[in-house]
């Protein structure tokens, strides 16, 4: 079988299978079984494969046909065109992620030119580590990593071990990371921290019921949100980060597309003050900002 006639039966197998990116999924997962990239792909379209290409190949389609995440199958997923291992024990990183990164960042450069001393930024429910690490990787690149202390936290002691493996393979030095086990925030002490940032569990348990397939192969406790509307574990983590935040400190917690007025309110009855959404190029609201109220000079005490 060639090059091309494999593609065109991988992508009818997937079609039929219901994945909506069959086209794309077929080349990412050759890419994958013969270690080949897209360039190669094409310029020998006409080449047939070698047998253990081809074993390899179907093995991986017979896991994305059951609907596996292609990241799940490959083992890795881009996130700021960073290269992370993702598995089971992880959540695959989302696209809309970025705008949380991004919107860290921003607040870090400001900030950092404004004191004299480390800022202090936490990682809430790190999974794979895709925020802390690629915070730590850009703030790297802006030579301004050593006025940043990052932490990053999760409950599960799997999802810890596949972020420090990121952090190990993404960044020089990879301790510019610390990692911690923790519910939450609960490994940290009050008034410590200048911001969260955090991807929190926030779908619907309806919402869950009705899911695509992929989303049963990722962990559920990095999913489901709780309470009837999915914000009962965001709402949780509003009344913890409150407890750590220092005075003008601030919480970014990415939210539902449909969450946004509702995430306002619960930050608001939190105690927190200057609650805003932030929206995607699409114009939805992806990610809320809350400020505790106040500002001190006191120094920051380390978690």
């Amino acid at each position: 079988m060639t090059v091309r006639e494999a593609l065109a039966a991988a992508e009818r197998r997937l079609g039929a299978a219901g994945c909506e990116t069959a086209w794309l999924d077929a080349r990412v997962l050759l890419s994958h079984a013969t270690g080949w990239s897209e360039t190669r792909i094409v310029a020998e379209g006409r080449d047939s494969l070698s047998p253990e290409a081809e074993a390899a190949f179907e093995e991986a389609l017979g896991r994305r046909e059951r609907r596996e995440p292609v990241a799940y199958v490959t083992g890795r997923k881009e996130f700021r065109s960073l290269d992370f291992a993702v598995d089971a024990r992880v959540l695959v990183p989302r696209p809309e992620t970025e705008l949380l990164v991004e919107s860290a960042l921003e607040l870090l450069r400001k900030r950092a030119a404004e004191r004299d001393r480390d800022l202090v930024v936490v990682d809430v429910g790190t999974g794979s580590g895709a925020i802390a690490v690629s915070i730590a990787h850009a703030l790297a690149e802006a030579k301004l990593r050593a006025s940043v202390r990052l932490v990053a936290l999760d409950r599960s002691g799997e999802a810890l071990t596949v972020a420090v493996e990121n952090a190990r393979r993404l960044l020089a030095p990879p301790r510019s990371v610390r990692f911690l086990r923790s519910d939450l925030t609960s490994a940290l002490r009050g008034a410590s921290v200048d911001l969260v940032a955090a991807n929190p569990p926030y779908v619907a348990p309806a919402e869950l019921a009705t899911a695509p397939p992929e989303l049963a192969y990722e962990p559920r406790l990095a999913l489901d949100g709780r309470g009837v509307d999915g914000l009962a574990v965001v709402e949780h983590l509003l009344a913890d980060s409150r407890r750590v935040l220092r005075p003008g400190g601030r919480i970014l917690c990415e939210i539902g597309s449909t969450q946004g007025e509702t995430a306002l309110r619960r930050a608001e009855s939190s105690g927190f003050e200057s609650a805003k959404l932030l929206r995607d190029l699409s114009g939805v609201a992806r990610v809320l900002v809350a400020e505790v109220p106040g500002a001190s000079g006191e120094e920051v005490r380390r978690p």
